[in-house]
């Protein structure tokens, strides 16, 4: 059966023939990305205006059913094919979510600043309780810092002292909601912005790889964080690497199937 997704709206800016209605398939055999196949099918109709008011020197223009302009086409050669096409990636999974994933092999190359900034507003964008946005992040990248702040790993965390840069991301329950139950929400906030860090890394090229493993007491004292904060993870960030400098545990995982829970 398919799931019918309602209209979405589509700007011709030239009378063009345009089909109304679309089938659109997911389907991923089971590869490195999936735990098992996925098939899924819907239908898609387009709700098509015509407008005069074309300031962009576009020929269409998709609009979703919250108003976000979300792709403009310029080719009438191809814009049928780019149509399809737009529609099919629009509904499957975000390729930099199945892409990303917690690679090891590290490069020392250095990671521009302004890639780093944009990481960073990626994560101001997420979503939290009543807009609390209780995160706080140092990037640390000046070589002095970056070694003592790397000798707080324990030694199955090796691979990570290739790494030209880490992210170390704190937080305070008092800065977020006070909720019922002792739950603690500035944990899941923040959580919910490293999330956007790790996806907005994938689609620069870069691996961004959260660990648990480090010494927190001394990690906050190399990165002057007060004792009043939780340093909750740091994001070992670097292009990918030569992967003969990992050990045989970690080569055998490097490119591995990433098994998921039903």
């Amino acid at each position: 059966m398919k799931d019918y997704l309602g209209k979405y709206n589509l700007i011709l800016f030239e009378k063009i023939d345009i089909p109304r209605k679309y089938k659109i398939n997911i389907n991923h055999k089971k590869n490195e990305f999936f735990y098992k196949n996925l098939n899924k099918e819907f239908e898609i109709e387009l709700d098509i205006h015509y407008s005069g008011n074309n300031d962009n020197n576009c020929i269409a223009m998709f609009i979703d059913p919250l108003g976000n302009i979300r792709r403009k086409f310029y080719s009438k050669e191809t814009l049928l094919k780019e149509i399809e096409e737009f529609l099919y990636d629009l509904f499957d999974i975000d390729k930099n979510i199945y892409l990303r994933k917690a690679y090891r092999a590290l490069s020392e190359k250095k990671i521009d600043n302004n890639l780093l900034d944009l990481l960073i507003y990626s994560a101001k964008l997420a979503p939290s309780c009543a807009n609390k946005q209780p995160w706080n992040f140092i990037v640390v990248t000046e070589k002095d810092k970056l070694t003592k702040l790397k000798e707080t790993l324990p030694g199955g965390n090796y691979w990570a002292k290739n790494s030209p840069a880490i992210l170390a991301i704190f937080a305070k329950k008092d800065d977020d909601c006070n909720l019922s139950d002792n739950r603690e929400y500035y944990l899941f906030d923040t959580g919910m912005a490293v999330a956007n860090i790790l996806i907005q890394a994938t689609k620069f090229g870069l691996i961004a790889h959260p660990i648990a493993g480090f010494d927190p007491i001394t990690a906050k004292k190399v990165l002057n964080i007060s004792d009043e904060y939780t340093l909750i993870t740091l994001i070992i960030l670097g292009y990918y690497g030569d992967i003969s400098s990992l050990k045989e545990k970690h080569l055998n995982k490097e490119h591995n199937y990433r098994n998921r829970k039903e």
